[in-house]
């Protein structure tokens, strides 16, 4: 999917210079009306539907002793990794070459089930063979400014910066009795969450590109590492959307939407760190407004 993007992005590079030509003069002196967006409102718009979230989740918490284990929730935990959800986003047209985007998607999982693998969890010991219940809640807010440094009546394209807001809430609980490798059976009763709110940021390109005057093709993507500190932060954010307006104010569109965070934990310092990618199929309703 990350490949067909890119690829949409050199084919809209290479349409440029077609689409910024001025139409040519019809027979009898007119000029004929572009197949454009121009005749559809676009101050304001609202997209809201379904999504089919893959998620693919590893974390770590730990308190500074220096232990520390990866543990995969949908593996490990067995959340499940398909979710169905609800979204929405909105765009609002500041200008004729400034947009701006927000965006939300929020979901949660829940499974119980025997350990299979022993994983430490906030210095805890999680052995295998205890019963245990894993859950995720999950908050997306995503904010995007575009600025179309090129912009016609049927192509627009400019770099993106996106800002938000990741929010998840881990908690694994376990209770049993086990024994250890040449050790003695022990009773154990483990309750441990957590919660981290991080702020992100990328920065990438966009494009929009009306392929006729009812139906639309649109991409971006985005990305930042930084290095604060001992830790290490990434974000790879893309999509590639096709939206079909019937009508004039009402259409309907389908895309592929792309999340992956990295958060680095330092294992001398009390942190929640992991890996999360969440991605899939979106359909939706799309409104706009004059």
């Amino acid at each position: 999917m990350k490949n067909l993007l890119m690829t949409v992005l050199v084919v809209g590079l290479t349409a440029l210079p077609a689409m910024a030509q001025t139409p040519a003069s019809a027979p009898g002196g007119t000029t004929p009306a572009p197949a454009s967006s121009g005749h559809l409102p676009d101050r304001f718009q609202i997209d809201t539907g379904f999504f089919r979230v893959k998620s693919s989740t590893t974390l770590w918490l730990n308190t500074g002793s220096g232990v520390q284990s990866e543990v995969n929730f949908e593996n490990d935990l067995g959340l499940q990794p398909n979710t169905n959800t609800f979204w929405v986003d909105t765009a609002w047209r500041l200008s004729r070459r400034s947009t701006i985007k927000v965006a939300l998607t929020s979901f949660s999982r829940k499974n119980s089930q025997t350990l299979t693998k022993t994983f430490t969890w906030n210095d805890k010991v999680y052995a295998a063979g205890l019963s245990a219940t894993a859950s995720l809640k999950t908050r997306i807010t995503s904010g995007y400014y575009r600025f179309a440094l090129f912009k016609n009546d049927r192509f627009e394209l400019g770099p993106a910066l996106g800002v938000g807001y990741l929010s998840f809430t881990p908690r694994i609980q376990a209770s049993g009795s086990y024994t250890p490798p040449g050790g003695v059976t022990q009773t154990a009763n483990l309750d441990v969450q957590a919660t981290k709110g991080s702020i992100t940021g990328d920065i990438g390109v966009y494009f929009d590109a009306w392929v006729s005057r009812n139906v639309a093709v649109r991409g971006d993507y985005l990305y930042i590492k930084i290095s604060p500190g001992s830790t290490t932060a990434s974000i790879t954010d893309y999509r590639l959307a096709l939206d079909v307006y019937p009508w004039a104010s009402v259409g309907f569109g389908a895309q592929y939407k792309y999340n992956k965070y990295n958060f680095s934990a330092d294992v001398l310092k009390s942190s929640l760190g992991g890996h999360l990618t969440y991605s899939g199929a979106q359909v939706y309703l799309s409104f706009l407004f004059k």
